[in-house]
């Protein structure tokens, strides 16, 4: 997360405070920031439902991180069984309604 950061910062011309707190306790990040006003970078999926609730508020900055390739990876010679095949199938409704902004 450090790395993203320091590039957000970069991109933005934002100069880094001296003064910070590096964690990768989503709890401890959310209670400082809560009861302070202090700027927390952040993954989405980890302020998604502080946001929803108001709690929290994201702030446009119009910079985008590319985000990694998730997926499935399997032997595509070999068949699956029946479970994993539903498996696969509710993993990607899942993930339909998530960028469709219908999750959580």
């Amino acid at each position: 997360i450090r790395k993203h950061a320091d590039s957000l910062f970069v991109q933005c011309g934002i100069t880094p405070s001296r003064q910070r707190l590096e964690t990768l306790s989503p709890a401890l990040s959310r209670r400082y920031v809560l009861s302070s006003d202090a700027l927390w970078v952040a993954p989405q999926d980890s302020v998604c439902l502080d946001v929803q609730r108001g709690e929290l508020a994201e702030l446009q900055l119009h910079v985008r991180e590319p985000g990694g390739s998730v997926g499935i990876c399997r032997n595509g010679a070999l068949s699956l069984p029946l479970a994993a095949e539903r498996f696969c199938d509710a993993l990607r409704e899942v993930a339909q309604a998530y960028r469709e902004g219908d999750f959580p």
